[in-house]
């Protein structure tokens, strides 16, 4: 009985570090005494997020091969690290409000969408299932839904069933485009006089999460031009370029109102990670190439993957607290909530 629990913590070692270290980064200054009915039932679904994120990826790490597997876990690690985490998951706000209830249902729909997407028959549900997210949650449309969009056109560009993705992808639109304009138009982009006024702050937020992720930004772009030295697979290395493109999203966030949930911005960081830790646990060699070059590039220069790690970790969980107790000032750290 003992070798048999030995060989299952064995196996399960990854899930339990990432689960631990995002356990670390849920310790929130802000958290005060009050109804129990109403923060337990919210901590539960916030832990089932966790939970689903470290299984998520434990599962990535061992379907990864020996070439993939250190890029693979070099990524998770920046990204858990990063402020991204913390947005993407709630880490910070998770207590507020029944916006954590719904988080669990997006961020479930998204790792759903990945296991739709392989399989000839359920593939179909995926605009149903967009249509529900944009719904319940009309930022859905520039926050998660990119990532589906990707994932399809990565499909048809290199998958023999062309015909069978394209009809994919345009129902998928449609759906959610239908659902946006009936539950979200109004809700999403703020009205003229609104928007005017608030312009100037809302710029400075999107530069703010553009600096604090700027590491992981620079990361994938630097790998998407690796992986466009792969001329065999020109799917795969448009797709990578795709991907390092999506900060350009942020260029809407300031014309939106203040997000209940993931920014556009932090989104954009968690869509990329998903993506690359998809293609290479799935052996998509522009990718594997382009991982390989960076971390025998981060090998004979690790001081770049310190500095990184330190400058994202640092805008983060208890880096995030100890830095706001040292300035005595809340006004400057706050301004991504």
């Amino acid at each position: 009985m003992d070798s048999k629990f030995k060989a299952f913590f064995k196996k399960r070692e990854n899930e339990g570090f990432f689960f631990a270290f995002l356990l670390l980064k849920l310790f929130n200054h802000g958290i005060s005494a009050g109804n129990y009915r109403t923060i337990v039932p919210r901590l539960a679904a916030e832990l089932i997020v966790l939970v689903l994120a470290a299984l998520i990826a434990g599962a990535v790490i061992r379907a990864s091969g020996n070439r993939e597997k250190t890029a693979v876990t070099f990524l998770l690690v920046l990204f858990f690290a990063s402020p991204a985490a913390n947005d993407v998951l709630l880490l910070d706000l998770w207590f507020k409000d029944l916006r954590v209830f719904i988080n669990l249902f997006l961020l479930g729909s998204v790792a759903l969408g990945f296991w739709l997407i392989e399989k000839p028959k359920w593939k179909w549900l995926l605009p149903l299932l967009c249509f529900a997210c944009v719904a319940l949650k009309p930022m859905f449309l520039l926050t998660f839904f990119p990532l589906i969009v990707i994932l399809i056109a990565h499909y048809i560009s290199s998958n023999n069933k062309e015909e069978d993705y394209r009809d994919l992808m345009a129902s998928t639109l449609v759906a959610v485009s239908l659902g946006f304009l009936l539950f979200g138009l109004k809700k999403v982009f703020l009205p003229g006089e609104q928007l005017l006024s608030g312009l100037s702050s809302a710029v400075e937020l999107t530069a703010f999460r553009l600096a604090i992720v700027f590491p992981l930004f620079v990361l994938f772009a630097v790998a998407a031009h690796s992986a466009r030295r792969v001329p065999a697979e020109q799917a795969g290395s448009r797709t990578a370029v795709f991907v390092a493109l999506l900060p350009l999203l942020s260029l809407a966030a300031p014309l939106t109102a203040k997000a209940e949930g993931p920014s556009i911005v932090m989104s954009a960081v968690f869509i990329q990670t998903c993506l690359w830790l998809w293609f290479l646990s799935r052996g998509k060699e522009p990718f594997c190439f382009a991982a390989e070059c960076l971390v025998s590039g981060l090998r004979k220069n690790p001081l770049l993957l310190w500095l990184a790690l330190i400058w994202l970790a640092s805008f983060s969980g208890l880096a995030k607290t100890l830095l706001l107790s040292l300035t005595k000032s809340k006004s400057f750290f706050n301004i991504w909530k």
